[in-house]
């Protein structure tokens, strides 16, 4: 059995929610269960929201985990939070322009690093 969690996470107004459904939707059309778990500590713009998707292969689950195997950190904010959470293992993407203080771990080392925010304002806005 195939089993990935995957958290999702940034301001309030981010689009934080969409994100998680949208990855989820995407998986599930591939033949994966998914399970979402959203936390809103803030619906005012600006606080701290996030989101575990916990999909898996096979099986249905009725859970998400979290301890995650990928982390999807729109701000700072993010990985200051829940990197705990991130398995040695595990990956993380995120706005090169946002994110000052990436932690190194599962990242790409000294190669530049995409600028997300740029990419979703060049292909999508």
């Amino acid at each position: 059995m195939e089993q990935i969690t995957v958290l999702f996470s940034g301001a309030a107004g981010d689009g934080v929610r969409s994100l998680g459904v949208t990855y989820a939707r995407v998986l599930s059309r591939w033949g994966w269960h998914s399970f979402v778990y959203d936390d809103y500590q803030s619906l005012i713009r600006g606080g701290h929201n996030f989101s575990i998707v916990t999909t898996r292969r096979g099986e249905r689950m009725f859970a998400h985990w979290d301890t995650v195997d990928g982390i999807v950190a729109l701000n700072q904010d993010t990985v200051d939070r829940h990197l705990g959470r991130l398995r040695d293992s595990g990956f993380m993407v995120y706005d090169s322009d946002a994110v000052k203080n990436p932690p190194g771990k599962g990242l790409a080392g000294d190669h530049p690093q995409p600028r997300l925010r740029e990419i979703i304002e060049e292909r999508w806005l």
